[in-house]
Parts: structure tokens; C-alpha cells; sequence
């Protein structure tokens, strides 16, 4: 049984950004809900973070501003909603991630948005980095040794880098995706290996697991959703073989065709639940005409005519797709390729 932190007060159904990421927990946890009700647990009855809390990795002054809107959010605006939800997202990322420690287990959080957040500010969608906040609050209360991040989101978690350096936490072990110079690093057979090896010593493990490397995101890059899905399982395996607990959380997803997000956040919790129970009742979602026709690599049988009844659409009518909605959404799109340009 997957635990999911998910609580209403942690999204947003209304936001001004080209970025979905403040009302994707909703969505997400629907969508979850529906596919794989027997398989989880939501948890909800947890509270909100104080701001001296998310201090601990930020500026005060910083946190003060955001939490009065006195200062633009992660996303350019200051919105009291999205001020109101910034307490739940990081609440949410730290209990499961307290879960995952206690118990050694895989936990999930419905939560985005945190590793371009800097000591002194937010950027790139993002406000209060989460994923350090957990870090401090983790050491704090049990004062873990080493924490490790694997950021397999499509961009650089050049904030959750900035804290770092900026506190001097030695005992965090960050690996991310999009600060790697050879993109394709995690596809070598060595990427097991090397994750086994830079995470070792770690007590838990925070997972970033991104959408957006999806190769059809308008924002990301060149992967199928197959490779997406062996992705999560080398990653939760390595969790296994170390002997840790394991926090993931959804990170970037902008393809206008949500569901194509959603696919992917489901091939993630297919493989969650797969390396937790052992058991698999769904079947993965791809937009390869190979993955589609059962030739899939990793060891576990799939019948084929299940995959068949599954099938989606080839590339080219995708890429025909998302250049429609593109073309609609231009002046969005070139919006936020300038609020990143300089993080991606």
C-alpha cells in the first residue's frame, strides 16, 4: 500500500501562469484515485508548515514577503491563493518523506514546484524549495546522516544547488538531471550502478520525478514514455537494493494535453507499486509503436493483447497535436522559455 500526501489546500484550481503545476495535486489524486484505489493510501490529516519552518532553508525576510504577498511568487504573480498553498505543498513533501524514513517505504506526495527556489527568491514556477526544506526539518527531528535527491526532472535544480552551497549541507547528496552535460547519462547500463554507488550511505532518498523530459513536453526534451517508465523502475529499484525509503513527487509536466502529463505521473505510481508489492493490475501508458506492440525491455511479463486494447497514438499524430496547441499558445510558451532560459 502506496501512502499518497495529498491534502485539497496544496492546489490551486485557478492560477496565472503558463505552468498547470498548482492545480495538478487535484488532478493527479482524481486520476489516482480511479486507477489505483486498492493500492494506496491518501493521507491528509497533516498540518501546514510554519514559516519559520520553511526557514529553514530561505531567507526570512523572503519567506515573510511571499506568505503576505508582498513579493512576486515562483510563478510572477502574488496570488493569496497560491501564497495560502505554499504551507500545504512543502507540509506535504516533508511528511512523506518523514514516512518514508520511519518505515522504509515508497511514499508519494502530490506536489511540484520546488527545485529552482533559491536561499533569497523563487523562480521558474517554483517558491519554497521543498525538497530542502524536508532535508533540515529530517535532520533536525532525527538527526539523519545523509539525505540524497535524484532530480530527474528536465531542468536543472540549480536552486536546490544554491541552498546548498549557500547553508553548507554536506550531508545532502544531489544528483540533477538537467545539470548533467550528457543528457542521455541515465540510459547507459552504468546508471544503476552509478546511482547505487553516489547514493550509498544515504538514510532516505527524495525523488524528483519529472514529466517534462517527456521528448513531446513543450518545455522538455527526448524521452518516451517508456523510457520515462524504466526510468522510475531503476530508481525505485536502487531505493530497494539500498535498503532506504523512498519520497517522490511529480516536479515538471506542461504538455497541453494534460493527460499525457497525468500518463506519465501513472507509469511512475505503476512502478511504485510494483516495486513495493511486487504486484502490477495496470497497464503503462506509451507513445511507442514498439513499446505498444509488447516489446517492452524490463523483466516482467505483459500480455500483449492487453497492450494492444492500449495503444496510443503514434508520434506523428502527437507531434501533429501539440503543434496545434502550440501555435494557440505561443506568446504562453515564449513567456516561460524566457522565465527559464536561464535554469533549463
Amino acid at each position: 500500500m502506496i501512502k499518497v500526501f495529498y491534502n485539497p489546500s496544496q492546489s490551486v484550481s485557478k492560477n496565472i501562469s503558463f505552468s498547470p503545476s498548482c492545480g495538478k495535486p487535484e488532478k493527479v489524486a482524481k486520476q489516482f484515485q480511479e486507477k489505483f484505489a486498492s493500492k494506496i493510501e491518501f493521507v491528509s490529516e497533516f498540518k501546514p508548515l510554519s514559516a519559520p519552518m520553511i526557514s529553514m532553508a530561505h531567507n526570512p525576510k523572503y519567506v515573510h514577503d511571499i506568505l503576505r504577498c508582498k513579493t512576486p511568487n515562483g510563478f510572477g504573480n502574488k496570488m493569496p491563493e497560491v501564497a495560502k498553498s505554499l504551507r500545504w505543498t512543502t507540509s506535504s513533501f516533508f511528511h512523506a518523506a518523514e514516512e518514508a524514513f520511519r518505515k522504509k517505504s515508497i511514499t508519494c506526495s502530490l506536489t511540484s514546484g520546488f527545485h529552482h527556489a533559491s536561499y533569497n527568491g523563487g523562480s521558474g514556477f517554483c517558491t519554497f524549495n521543498g525538497l530542502v526544506i524536508a532535508a533540515q526539518l529530517l535532520r533536525a527531528y532525527y538527526g539523519i546522516s545523509r539525505i540524497g535527491i535524484i532530480d530527474l526532472d528536465a531542468h536543472y535544480g540549480n536552486g536546490t544547488d544554491n541552498i546548498i552551497k549557500k547553508l553548507d549541507l554536506d550531508y545532502i547528496t544531489h544528483y540533477t538531471f538537467g545539470g548533467d552535460q550528457n543528457e542521455k547519462e541515465w540510459e547507459k547500463e552504468s546508471f544503476e550502478e552509478f546511482l547505487l554507488e553516489t547514493f550509498k550511505g544515504c538514510r532516505v532518498i527524495f525523488y524528483q520525478a519529472g514529466a517534462d523530459p517527456w521528448k513531446h513536453d513543450p518545455l522538455g526534451g527526448f524521452m518516451t514514455k517508456e523510457q520515462l517508465r524504466q526510468r522510475d523502475e531503476i530508481v525505485f529499484r536502487v531505493a530497494k537494493k539500498l535498503d532506504i525509503g523512498i519520497v517522490w513527487n511529480l516536479a515538471g509536466g506542461y504538455a497541453k494535453t494534460f493527460q499525457h502529463v497525468l500518463d506519465i505521473h501513472n507509469n511512475t505510481m505503476i512502478e511504485a507499486i510494483f516495486s513495493e508489492t511486487g504486484e502490477i493490475d495496470s497497464i503503462p501508458e506509451t507513445d511507442d509503436q514498439e513499446a505498444s506492440n509488447g516489446e517492452l525491455t524490463n523483466s516482467r511479463h505483459i500480455d500483449e493483447e492487453l497492450l494492444e486494447q492500449d495503444m496510443h497514438k503514434e508520434d506523428a499524430q502527437i507531434d501533429a497535436e501539440l503543434e496545434a496547441e502550440l501555435a494557440n499558445n505561443k506568446e504562453e510558451r515564449e513567456f516561460a522559455l524566457l522565465d527559464i532560459k536561464e535554469i533549463a
